[in-house]
């Protein structure tokens, strides 16, 4: 695997997503974060780690198991070396291939896994201007005043 700044918007069809916007962001260099591909001109999978979300994503998938073994040897000796180093004990991930999944949790498979759902909602158009709320929405500043509605329990989303 190689750490790279950007690449080639012509490259990075295999390794993005459109529900991913943040760590495809990182890939497609609108976004801050660190990346690793497995090729330069033809990535096929790539661990992204993004300063914002606090974790990382493994995006794409890999043409063969022997693939995904280096890739195994890659994160353990590696990503996990240079956490230790920083003091981090835990790695935070997601991928987002099903395909690839079961491959990438085989890796774990000697190590405690927690996990959870994450679902997101997306609109398929944008709005020119926003001039009205919907009625089942408030908007409401984030203060100090509103985090401790939240904490009491005044505020449900």
């Amino acid at each position: 695997m190689f750490k790279v700044e950007n690449l080639c918007a012509s490259v990075i069809s295999n390794i993005t997503y459109d529900d991913s916007p943040s760590f495809s962001g990182i890939i497609a260099g609108e976004c801050t974060g660190e990346m690793w591909v497995d090729d330069f001109k033809n990535p096929n999978i790539a661990l992204v780690f993004s300063f914002a979300v606090g974790g990382f994503s493994i995006l794409g998938e890999l043409p063969n198991i022997e693939s995904y073994n280096e890739f195994a040897i890659f994160i353990v000796e590696d990503i996990f070396v240079q956490l230790k180093d920083k003091g981090i004990d835990y790695f935070e991930f997601s991928i987002e291939s099903k395909e690839a999944r079961p491959y990438i949790l085989d890796i774990f498979k000697n190590r405690v896994i927690q996990s959870e759902d994450e679902y997101t909602f997306r609109r398929d158009y944008k709005y020119d201007k926003i001039t009205t709320t919907p009625v089942s929405y408030k908007i409401f500043k984030v203060d100090y005043e509103f985090l401790e509605m939240l904490e009491t329990g005044e505020f449900v989303n």
